[in-house]
């Protein structure tokens, strides 16, 4: 694996030696000014997309986002066009983008279609629901962007970091189960199942995803949850508070019989983990296995 790492650091440094493009200060502090093919005016929908386009240096030209698209700050002032799946033609139109660039679970359909209808380049990338898929993710946004070559430079040095995260995560010697959870409506709870972004930041961080039933999200009962067992229960930080706090949270009754709530681990993850898998995936996944790590002692 180390070999690995040195060889993904060499391509990394050539590449970017060859094009020149590397600026100081990290992944946001963004590449070298965009050449003038790419778009003035680009609608992202799609955090992992959004955040991508703002590594590649890109970000001056995003008019507008969706309601997922959370990061870098910046990004949070742009104005938003709606929830991702379920956007309205209209309010993407209205932005006067030339380009939109959207992640492949973006929509509905018919929304799309009225956004190519009206003259505007809709490009659609695959999204990353697994750490190896993320640098073909970031390459095909470059391509997207008409920044191919910065943005396999920008892969690479993300599998570099997202790599070592890995081993230092597959040397500890506890893997606790982690159901991570996201609330709808009152009362309502859904558990990230084994194809989604939060699963994976959680292998990634060390820990074994609790709900594998389920690809993608889908509604836990208290009966499933307690046959589940999890170790350790993660919400966004957001959602904890709307559901009335920590003590709530541990209190609802999908989730109070289970180990975790029982021995009153909750960790508060960053949103980012649930939103999609891109460069800050790798400080994501850092921080959740410092919090894995402080709760099970």
């Amino acid at each position: 694996m180390t070999a690995a790492i040195d060889s993904g650091r060499r391509r990394f440094l050539g590449l970017t030696a060859a094009l020149g493009a590397v600026a100081a200060g990290g992944l946001f502090a963004g590449w070298a000014r965009p050449a003038l093919a790419v778009p003035a005016r680009m609608v992202t929908i799609g955090a992992a997309v959004t955040e991508t386009v703002w590594a590649l240096g890109a970000g001056d030209r995003i008019v507008a986002v969706d309601t997922t698209s959370m990061s870098p700050a910046a990004v949070q002032r742009l104005p938003k066009v709606g929830y991702m799946r379920t956007l309205a033609a209209e309010g993407v139109i209205a932005t006067g983008a030339i380009r939109v660039i959207a992640d492949d679970g973006a929509g509905p359909a018919s929304t799309l279609d009225q956004i190519r209808a009206a003259g505007i380049d809709l490009r659609m990338v695959t999204s990353a629901t697994r750490i190896d898929q993320v640098e073909a993710a970031i390459v095909a946004v470059g391509d997207a962007i008409d920044l191919h070559d910065p943005a396999v430079a920008l892969g690479l040095q993300v599998t570099a970091a997202l790599t070592e995260v890995a081993e230092a995560a597959s040397a500890r010697p506890v893997h606790p189960s982690v159901m991570c959870l996201i609330g709808v409506g009152n009362s309502g709870l859904m558990a990230a199942g084994r194809d989604t972004a939060a699963a994976a930041v959680i292998r990634l961080a060390g820990g074994r995803n609790a709900f594998e039933l389920s690809a993608d999200y889908a509604p836990i009962s208290a009966e499933a949850a307690a046959a589940m067992a999890p170790e350790v229960l993660a919400m966004p930080t957001h959602a904890i508070a709307r559901l009335g706090g920590r003590e709530a949270v541990l209190a609802l009754p999908q989730l109070r019989l289970t180990p975790a709530a029982m021995a009153g681990r909750l960790i508060a993850i960053d949103s980012r983990a649930l939103s999609g898998l891109g460069p800050s995936t790798a400080d994501v996944a850092t921080a959740f296995a410092a919090d894995l790590a402080q709760v099970m002692g």
